[in-house]
């Protein structure tokens, strides 16, 4: 019987999920070299991934994308 799963393309939104112990099922990649990171399907899952935008692990990925630009502008 096959589970129900949450896919994300967002690495971001995966590692939270995992920081709040949600369970990875599978990472793929597409012909494109998209990822896609599949979850195991739980009754929070949607609402966590949701809060992680406006999670201080938000701020902070925001943050550390701003410094790698200017790192790479340097």
């Amino acid at each position: 019987m096959d589970r129900e799963t949450y896919i994300t393309s967002d690495i971001s939104i995966a590692a939270f999920l995992l920081v709040k112990g949600n369970q990875i099922v599978s990472v793929k990649k597409d012909q494109k070299g998209q990822y896609f990171f599949s979850f195991v399907k739980n009754e929070s899952i949607e609402k966590e991934a949701l809060s992680f935008l406006s999670s201080e692990c938000s701020i902070y990925d925001n943050q550390m994308r701003l410094l790698r630009s200017l790192l790479k502008s340097q």
